[in-house]
């Protein structure tokens, strides 16, 4: 399948521009995520890598969130979770490296906050992938019982 894969990320367009609800670029990165958290592929695959520097941030983001809402199953394995935060972290280090928009990571928000991660890992990330804070660099967050 590699090959396909491959001629789909050729023909995007870097400027491509979301096309309705099944638009075939989302749903290219969607499949390339998941197959990711399902440990198809894995973080220096060339297509993924491809796909997520040639399109534009909406692009990024959306397949971000679409993938989240299908995997949201509560009876995922531990290891979909390391593969999550590998792969949070490998987005979070491209948007540094590159000076991308950081908006790609609020998508990802729901990943750092969740319950499934250390405190001492998911904290300091909060306020990048939720874009909550304040000017002087304070986050709030309001636990509920």
């Amino acid at each position: 399948m590699r090959p396909f894969y491959e001629a789909a990320v050729d023909r995007v367009e870097e400027d491509h521009q979301i096309e309705g609800q099944n638009d075939r670029v989302v749903l290219l990165g969607i499949h390339l995520a998941t197959m990711f958290l399902c440990e198809d592929i894995e973080l220096d695959d060339a297509n993924l890598d491809r796909f997520f520097q040639r399109v534009p941030v909406t692009i990024r983001s959306r397949g971000l969130w679409l993938a989240r809402t299908s995997c949201s199953s509560k009876d995922l394995p531990d290891a979909w979770y390391e593969r999550a935060r590998q792969f949070f972290e490998w987005r979070e280090q491209c948007i540094d490296e590159e000076s991308l928009d950081r908006t790609e990571l609020q998508m990802l928000g729901w990943l750092v906050a969740s319950d499934n991660f250390p405190l001492a890992w998911w904290a300091p990330r909060l306020r990048g992938a939720t874009g909550m804070g304040t000017d002087s660099g304070e986050v709030y967050i309001h636990w509920r019982k």
